[in-house]
């Protein structure tokens, strides 16, 4: 290699904060590959010979063939939350309001008190080469009434000095503003990329969001909420269960999407407060349609 040396082709790619220059030249000694990455004032330099570009290439395509096969295995995974998988949404919860050093195992051993822990994913975004903390996470457990019984067990506790909130889990096009029942979490912004994550860079401690009083969580005496539906069951059906179980019903609503799809839990509405306590202690864990429901008091 000298300063004689002729240029046939030279570009420069960028791969996430590393500049990598391909220089393809030729001097007496034939043609040669030339790949450097800048590293602060210098390079590393490789130097290959043309008999060895194309033993390069192969390699390079046997790289890229299992590369692609892992990536799509967690573009599978993804893919099954972002369109609302069944099965996984209904077993899962969404928490907000994460410290920002909340780690996926310090989240799982929190919601452990709840149920059995699937797995726990703290959402994250790439800022300047990092994943940082998005302050929000996603807990799977091993059955819906698992997860009803941490969500009414663990919304609003405390978790690395922070009030947290959990939900129901939705995918993302699912979301709906105003929902009537968020149990006073953020509204989501989807599950988003759960990939391993690098330490986040230092950052100052969020201030702690302190609900004013009259922004409490008000009980509606006469309904109760229940979670654990199946995706099939009707408003009528839910009307007809808890009038036979339980005494005159007012009025039942099974929670939709805008496009109509059920959220798979709904609200039902007695004339006699008496008969919402009574609902909640004869229906809570009661089984119906092959699913256990999660049945508790109303709140605005």
């Amino acid at each position: 290699m000298s300063a004689t040396d002729e240029t046939l082709f030279e570009t420069l790619v960028r791969v996430e904060n590393k500049d990598i220059f391909v220089d393809l030249k030729k001097n007496k000694g034939g043609v040669y590959l030339k790949v450097s990455e800048r590293n602060g004032s210098g390079r590393n330099t490789v130097l290959i010979p043309a008999s060895g570009i194309s033993k390069l290439k192969s390699v390079l395509d046997e790289v890229l063939k299992i590369s692609s096969k892992v990536k799509s295995v967690g573009s599978r995974e993804r893919k099954s939350r972002a369109v609302g998988d069944p099965e996984t949404v209904a077993r899962s919860l969404y928490v907000s309001g994460l410290s920002w050093d909340t780690t996926d195992a310090q989240l799982a051993e929190h919601f452990s008190q709840g149920g059995l822990v699937v797995r726990a994913v703290v959402l994250r975004q790439r800022r300047g080469g990092n994943r940082s903390s998005m302050g929000c996470g996603v807990v799977e457990f091993d059955s819906v009434e698992s997860a009803a019984h941490a969500m009414n067990t663990l919304n609003d506790s405390e978790l690395n000095g922070r009030t947290i909130h959990c939900r129901e889990d939705r995918a993302p096009d699912d979301e709906e503003e105003g929902s009537i029942e968020d149990n006073g979490a953020a509204a989501a912004t989807g599950a988003a990329s759960a990939a391993a994550a690098s330490t986040p860079a230092p950052r100052a401690p969020r201030p702690k969001k302190v609900r004013p009083a009259d922004e409490e969580r008000v009980a509606e005496p006469n309904k109760v909420y229940v979670a654990g539906l199946t995706w099939e069951t009707t408003s009528d059906e839910l009307d007809q269960l808890f009038a036979e179980k339980v005494g005159p019903v007012v009025s039942s609503e099974v929670m939709s999407t805008k496009k109509g799809r059920s959220m798979g839990t709904g609200i039902v509405a007695f004339a006699d407060p008496a008969h919402a306590n009574a609902a909640v202690t004869a229906m809570n864990g009661f089984e119906f349609k092959g699913r256990r429901l999660s049945v508790r008091q109303f709140y605005k």
